[in-house]
């Protein structure tokens, strides 16, 4: 069907943006024709996403992932691929078992985490994984669209002719990545400096419940991200170490006082509904 080379490479290659990067409908235009691309929604497992379109395309042999990175981590959807939960993906993983997998997150590759991570993908998928030491993205922000890892290292250097460090030159038009904005990795928003030390958080609608040890749990109001706020607070017996939050109530792990259960129906003035010492 494909007599072309060229053609043949776009038609069995995919492209998987995350709708969290800045500005990405510029990245997803600056793709050449031919190469299927496909946007990761922020509201399900990015992971997950990935391995149900992989599954529908058993032709595909060559897999860019453009997402916000960290050594040794992948920020995917609602989700993280790292080295603590890859082999929780192992099922899903296996719908990664291609030719080829460029991963352009900000220094997922770079030092130990990064190393021991890329190992593990390409154990599980027996992939060729190309990956960022460094920044991914535009020059004046440190970034650039170099892959400088590529595991296994005894591979051929070049692919379909390109030199490896610079794999995406094969899916985006030249000006896409002369003139994008942003890089692939994640900023800082907002931020809320709480009176303790913040052990564990989790976040339901618009607050976020701190575990915030000697300062027990702590309420932040984070409608407007950039400028959260404290909307109450119970001070713990102990030492608030972790936190769930499950409809009205905080189950606070307070460490030498067991479990403490708050009420906080009225998050301005939570109250101790029970506990038990451990």
């Amino acid at each position: 069907m494909f007599n072309n080379p060229f053609l043949r490479q776009t038609a069995t290659t995919i492209v998987f943006i995350d709708a969290s990067l800045s500005d990405y409908q510029t990245l997803q235009a600056g793709i050449i024709e031919g190469v299927k691309s496909v946007i990761i929604s922020p509201e399900q497992d990015g992971i997950e996403q990935i391995s149900q379109i992989l599954q529908q395309y058993p032709h595909i042999t060559t897999i860019h992932i453009l997402s916000h990175g960290a050594p040794g981590c992948l920020y995917l959807g609602n989700s993280q691929l790292n080295l603590t939960n890859i082999h929780n993906y192992t099922q899903q993983l296996q719908q990664w078992q291609r030719q080829n997998i460029l991963l352009y997150g900000c220094n997922v590759a770079a030092g130990d985490a990064g190393a021991e991570f890329i190992h593990k993908l390409h154990q599980i998928t027996k992939a060729t994984i190309s990956a960022s030491t460094t920044k991914t993205g535009n020059a004046a922000l440190g970034g650039n669209w170099q892959l400088e890892v590529n595991i296994p290292v005894t591979d051929v250097e070049t692919f379909h002719g390109t030199s490896l460090p610079y794999l995406s030159e094969i899916v985006f038009r030249a000006d896409t990545l002369n003139t994008y904005q942003g890089v692939f990795a994640p900023t800082l928003v907002g931020n809320y400096n709480t009176s303790g030390l913040a052990f564990g958080v989790q976040v339901v609608g618009n607050y976020a419940y701190v575990a915030d040890y000697e300062s027990g749990l702590q309420i932040i109001d984070i409608s407007n991200p950039t400028t959260p706020t404290l909307k109450g607070n119970y001070d713990t017996s102990g030492y608030a170490q972790s936190v769930q939050v499950v409809g009205n109530y905080a189950y606070v792990a307070d460490r030498d006082s067991g479990l403490q259960i708050i009420d906080i129906s009225n998050p301005t003035n939570p109250t101790l509904k029970g506990n038990y010492d451990t």
